[in-house]
This record gives C-alpha cells, structure tokens and sequence, in this order.
C-alpha cells in the first residue's frame, strides 16, 4: 500500500458495529502518507504516531473516538493561490 494516496472507510450503522477494529496492541501505528483520509468512527483515540502529513489535503474523522490527532508539531505545508 505504499502509493495508496487516498483511504475512506464507512462505518455500517445498520449492522452490530463497525466492520473494521483496529486494536493498538496489534502494531497499528503506521498509515502512508494520504492525500485524504476518510474514516466513519475511528475507534482510537489518536492516529498513528507515524502517520505522515506533508502531502495531507483532507482529514475526516466522523463519529470517531480521536482525541489527539498527533503529538508534537507538524509541519503542513503552505499552499499558494495565484
């Protein structure tokens, strides 16, 4: 999944929970350097600590647990209209 740019994921609320669960324990601490980011009730409570922003256009995060979306800083890039 390394040129994966852009990751949605849909939480089912007609079903018994979401479909996708992420445990932490597990090694979740990675995700590739997205352009969008979409994912329904993010069960953490902070992305992964090397989740890389330099190229990250869009972040949405409905219904999720995030509490902290990173530590430290980040540096986003500025970008320019003419």
């Amino acid at each position: 999944m390394r040129q994966l740019k852009f990751l949605k994921i849909h939480s089912n609320l007609t079903a018994a929970g979401s479909k996708v669960c992420i445990v932490k324990d597990d090694g979740f601490d990675y995700l590739p350097p997205l352009r969008y980011l979409h994912w329904e009730a993010y069960t953490l409570k902070s992305l992964p600590a090397k989740f890389e922003t330099n190229v990250l256009v869009e972040l949405n995060l409905p219904d999720s647990s995030v509490e902290t979306l990173w530590s430290g800083s980040q540096v986003l890039p500025l970008c320019v209209c003419r």
